[in-house]
Formats: structure tokens, C-alpha cells, sequence
């Protein structure tokens, strides 16, 4: 009983601010299976799949929230909240559920890795890595938690171990455009040459949309 309110007074928390500014972030490469397998039903999945096409982050909160209220122990449901959350900038309150969620399912490879992006975007690189840490230790083979250290490590002012994460990323996800990015622009801030052109050779082949801006930034010397 304990943990079912504890779970319905982080949810009253989310639900008391909704509303907010959109600001779309490209999280879709963040998750192992459509997010639309969280879904209940096939008809569930269709709503999902509907809302991420049109972006519409408000409307998926909602939908989660509308179901989170008759069963608050669904980790899927927390997961599918705090991504909307995130999409809307809402770190704070994504942080809260997508805590929530790997509190439920520990083995949950999504909640930790949102987890960790939200805290990093939400301005706290050291508990994004440590949460890492614990999505590593859940799945050593997600090229996704690997990148998610580079970009932390990046942040916290550690080029060194960033720079081996995304290596690390590349290795066990040599098709992950982010990754490829984030080493990119790592050494473009740290000076170095090594490795520029194959990263540029690599973003033309797997997302034109990060070569063009890739390219904009070596252009600009990495600002």
C-alpha cells in the first residue's frame, strides 16, 4: 500500500504541471524497441505511434497519465511519461518518473538511459554518468548507454573519458549516428584532427540532417 500511494503522489506532482512550451528532442534513437510496444493493446499502440508522429508530447503525457491513475506499478506507463516529459523540456518531472519507472523494473534499459539523458539535460552531467553506470551494468552491450557517457563525461569536463565512450559506443554500435556526431564534436573542441573525415564519411551514409550540421561546425571551427 506504501509503495502504490508513494507511486500516486509522484504522479499527482507530474500532473499538476502539464502544460508547457514544445521543444522536440530527437530521443527516438535513445530506445531499444518502438515505444509503441509499451502499449496495452494494438489500439493503444496505434494512439502512441499516431502521437510521436505528430509530435504531439502533451497528448502523449496525458494518455499515460489517464492510465497511470488506475495502475500506478506500471513501469511502461512511467517510462512512456517521463519520454514525454523530456520532449517537452520538462527534466525535472521526467527525472521524477523516469526514476519511478527503473525503481519498478530495474532491467528496464530505456528508463535508465532517458534517465540519465534527462538529468544531463537538466544541468547534472555527474548523476547522469553514475546512472550510466547502473544502465551498464543492466545491459553491457547497449551502444546507447555508451554514447550517453560520452556526452556526459563531455559535459563534466572529462574529454578523455568521453572520447573512450563513444569509441566504445561506435564499436558495439558502429551504425549509431549520434555517436559518431558526439566523438565529432568532441574533437573538434579538443583540437584534434584525428579521425574528422571518416566521421564526416560516416554521418553522409547514416543521417544526412547531423553531416550537414557536423559539417557547420567543422566549417566554424567546432563553435
Amino acid at each position: 500500500m506504501k509503495v502504490r500511494l508513494a507511486g500516486l503522489l509522484v504522479f499527482a506532482g507530474l500532473v499538476s504541471g502539464c502544460a508547457g512550451p514544445l521543444a522536440f528532442i530527437p530521443i527516438t534513437p535513445l530506445l531499444s524497441s518502438a515505444l509503441a510496444s509499451r502499449g496495452e493493446d494494438t489500439k493503444s499502440a496505434q494512439a502512441i505511434t499516431e502521437m510521436q508522429k505528430k509530435g504531439d508530447w502533451p497528448g502523449l503525457a496525458k494518455f499515460a497519465q489517464d492510465r497511470l491513475l488506475r495502475d500506478p506499478s506500471n513501469g511502461n506507463l512511467w517510462v512512456m511519461l517521463g519520454y514525454a516529459l523530456v520532449q517537452q523540456s520538462r527534466y525535472a518531472d521526467a527525472i521524477q518518473a523516469l526514476s519511478r519507472a527503473v525503481s519498478i523494473d530495474p532491467e528496464d534499459i530505456d528508463g535508465w538511459n532517458i534517465l540519465a539523458d534527462a538529468q544531463r539535460r537538466a544541468g547534472q552531467p555527474g548523476a547522469s554518468s553514475r546512472t550510466l553506470q547502473r544502465a551498464a551494468a543492466v545491459d553491457p552491450t547497449s551502444g546507447v548507454t555508451r554514447y550517453l557517457m560520452g556526452e556526459a563525461f563531455k559535459e563534466n569536463g572529462e574529454p578523455d573519458r568521453a572520447e573512450s565512450a563513444f569509441r566504445e559506443a561506435l564499436k558495439i554500435s558502429p551504425d549509431l549516428a549520434l555517436a559518431w556526431f558526439g566523438l565529432g564534436e568532441l574533437l573538434l573542441r579538443t583540437g584534434s584532427p584525428n579521425d574528422l573525415d571518416v566521421i564526416a564519411e560516416n554521418l553522409v551514409h547514416l543521417d544526412p540532417k547531423l553531416a550537414k550540421e557536423f559539417a557547420l561546425l567543422r566549417a566554424n571551427g567546432g563553435r
